[in-house]
């Protein structure tokens, strides 16, 4: 049998969300930071998101100290130190049944070691590298979101 490998990027965006919703059963709470807010929403809507047991999306920034015992934890942040300090603070009071971390792009070994030490509740049940920190305008186009290059060479001639 032959297997097709001409994925659009907006099928493969869809896939990462996908596991990353499916790997956690029952009520589950989708936490995005601003960058990841603006990836997730180019590639899933949240009605579909309703559908696969999805009982609110919220700002990492904006995370009330409500407890939500019952509902599980999706963050799908960027890995930067700001965020760190974000986890950190949920981890020393936990508002979720369990935490599951998917971070946007590599993790830094002592960025990982942090959040251990910050674990006293043993709240974090999986930590993943989801790599899609681009945003994915349509199929085949997608934008990086770094600075443009082309006036730092034009600005030096």
């Amino acid at each position: 049998m032959e297997k097709n490998f001409n994925h659009t990027l907006y099928e493969i965006g869809q896939d990462y969300i996908k596991n990353m919703i499916n790997q956690v059963t029952g009520m589950k709470s989708i936490i995005l930071d601003k960058e990841t807010k603006v990836i997730f929403s180019l590639i899933a809507s949240k009605s579909s998101a309703i559908k696969e047991e999805i009982f609110m999306f919220e700002d990492i920034e904006n995370l009330k100290d409500q407890k939500m015992l019952n509902v599980k934890g999706i963050f799908f942040i960027r890995p930067t130190e700001g965020n760190l300090s974000l986890i950190a603070n949920i981890l020393a009071n936990p508002n979720f049944s369990e935490i599951n971390l998917h971070f946007s792009n590599y993790v830094k070994d002592d960025y990982l070691k942090k959040i251990a030490s910050y674990d006293d509740y043993n709240s974090v049940k999986n930590v993943q590298e989801t790599y899609l920190d681009y945003y994915i305008i349509n199929s085949n186009f997608y934008h990086l979101g770094l600075e443009s290059t082309i006036s730092k060479t034009i600005n030096k001639t």
